[in-house]
């Protein structure tokens, strides 16, 4: 379970920024 958290946190993260950086 953290294993994944911590793997997912960070792809997380930079899809958010990704994304606003598309909808920007």
């Amino acid at each position: 379970n953290t294993d994944f958290f911590k793997a997912g946190a960070r792809p997380f993260i930079f899809q958010e920024v990704i994304d606003l950086g598309g909808e920007a």
